[in-house]
């Protein structure tokens, strides 16, 4: 979980989301050499838009991950 409190537009909000799934999905060389290419889901939450308090919020981060995971398993 990522909280950021001055966040003003969704737009920044999605550049942060680009940057975290670049980062993380690096490939990472093992040991015996062998690469490893992690994944992540993502979902975001953004005040007032998607809640007005931490429940509201977790709950739209949530399902917004989900949906990202569906679309990216059909496409």
């Amino acid at each position: 979980m990522v909280i950021i409190d001055t966040i003003d537009h969704r737009d920044e909000a999605a550049q942060i989301v680009r940057n975290l799934r670049e980062n993380v999905c690096l490939p990472i060389i093992l040991p015996d050499g062998t690469s490893y290419v992690p994944t992540v889901s993502i979902g975001l939450g953004l005040y007032p838009d998607d809640g007005c308090n931490s429940s509201e919020l977790l709950t739209a981060a949530d399902a917004a991950m989900y949906r990202e995971k569906f679309h990216n398993r059909v496409s």
